[in-house]
């Protein structure tokens, strides 16, 4: 169970295949007029969660066995106000960067099992960042679920456009699959 590894949590690198050896599924990509230590700041914000994404009702953050509150090994509950819950354990925290995310699988309302999602924050100028949004998962049905996440992370991309400014440059599928 992910909370057990927690210990094992670094705070200068992060290793994905530490936490899953499933594959990459979904990538989206977007340039957004802000610059990078901002953007990681809103999105490393969990109780801003739910503005970024209009179906969480409320996010909370169990810092009882975090290495660094908020960051690296802080349990994140998401809410969806429907009945189904998310709990994520941050795997990987290298602020103004990238973070990383881990779904405890027997918690996972979409049945994704081994789900890594990575947020990668890289400036392209002063004013403007790429965010690179990874998910790696193992699923009964992959395409359908690669669907489904696409439509969450493009209403959460558009969010975010609306408020930095920018567009999404694209959306990479993978179709390569094991167990």
């Amino acid at each position: 169970m992910l909370r057990d590894q927690i210990t094992q949590l670094q705070t200068t690198q992060f290793e994905l295949t530490q936490w899953t050896n499933a594959p990459m599924q979904l990538e989206k990509v977007a340039q957004l007029n802000w610059p990078a230590d901002c953007l990681f700041d809103l999105m490393a914000n969990h109780n801003k969660w739910p503005r970024i994404f209009p179906w969480l009702t409320n996010v909370t953050i169990d810092n009882s066995e975090a290495i660094i509150a908020d960051g690296l090994g802080a349990v994140r509950t998401c809410d969806m106000g429907n009945g189904m819950v998310l709990e994520e354990v941050i795997v990987g925290w290298l602020p103004p960067h990238m973070y990383a995310y881990a779904g405890l699988d027997q918690t996972h309302p979409f049945g994704m099992q081994h789900h890594v999602g990575v947020i990668i924050c890289k400036p392209i100028n002063a004013e403007t960042t790429r965010l690179r949004w990874q998910h790696y998962f193992n699923h009964a049905n992959p395409a359908a679920m690669r669907e489904q996440l696409d439509s969450s992370l493009s209403a959460a991309m558009q969010s975010l456009i609306n408020n930095c400014g920018g567009f999404v440059e694209t959306t990479n599928f993978y179709k390569e699959t094991r167990k």
